[in-house]
């Protein structure tokens, strides 16, 4: 979904950000759903919502893709910044020494 995403959100997670998770319940059965409206997610995905009989459905394995691109995404985000903590880390303990030494 978002080759070559470095910085900032991906295109998998910019469209994450997007969705509007809600609860309902069917009409004609009891208890309480959660997903998403179709007719919401048709304007920002809509390769995941298909017409049928009874209306517009989701496509959740479709929708499933999308969110673990985005975790994968994510996951390296995560990755880099923990490289990246670990690289200022040994860098600040290398300034801390240095100044150990000049302060004697």
């Amino acid at each position: 979904l978002a080759p070559g995403a470095e910085d900032g959100l991906s295109a998998a997670e910019e469209i994450l950000a997007q969705l509007r998770p809600v609860s309902f319940a069917y009409k004609l059965s009891s208890g309480t759903r959660l997903g998403f409206l179709a007719e919401e997610l048709a304007a920002v995905l809509p390769e995941v919502v298909r017409q049928n009989d009874q209306g517009l459905v989701v496509a959740l394995q479709d929708l499933l893709a999308v969110v673990t691109a985005a975790a994968q995404d994510t996951q390296l985000r995560v990755q880099r910044l923990e490289e990246a903590s670990r690289d200022q880390q040994v860098t600040l303990e290398g300034v801390l020494q240095r100044l150990g030494e000049v302060e004697r």
